[in-house]
């Protein structure tokens, strides 16, 4: 590592106004589990166990996601939830058309969906992978 630290690099993706369709229908099914849950199973506890799963799973729908490429790692916070992985632990860095997965398995794995971080790039692609490439120089492994 070197004296100079390399500037952190920051962006937001706010998805909510390309999904309003997808926000309605999210709202749609949250009543109807909460429904399900009151009348059938005459549960307020599953009602609230529920909205709480879908809300967790679908936040990107309503709330912006902020990004952040530091000499730490790379960091995706959205809402109270924020996920990081490390330099030293990514291994893999994956493509598609939305955005940048950095893995921590070196190949392929079922497991990717759930671990790493997916960094969303409508606009700024090359700028996220000049800064993964720096940083990863700096404080990481080489990449597959």
């Amino acid at each position: 590592m070197t004296g100079n630290s390399p500037e952190p690099m920051e962006w937001t993706v706010d998805l909510s106004s390309d999904l309003k369709r997808k926000r309605v229908t999210v709202m749609v099914i949250t009543v109807a589990v909460v429904v399900v849950a009151l009348v059938i199973f005459r549960s307020p506890l599953l009602a609230l166990v529920g909205v709480a799963a879908i809300a967790a799973a679908t936040l990107e729908v309503f709330l912006p996601v902020k990004f952040r490429l530091d000499e730490q790692g790379a960091h995706r916070k959205i809402g109270l939830s924020e996920s990081l992985i490390d330099w030293s632990n990514v291994k893999r860095v994956r493509e598609d058309e939305a955005g940048i997965h950095l893995s921590p398995f070196p190949e392929p794995n079922r497991m990717d969906a759930f671990r790493g971080v997916y960094l969303r790039t409508p606009s700024n692609r090359a700028e996220v992978l000049v800064k993964i490439a720096e940083l990863r120089d700096e404080y990481g492994r080489d990449l597959v």
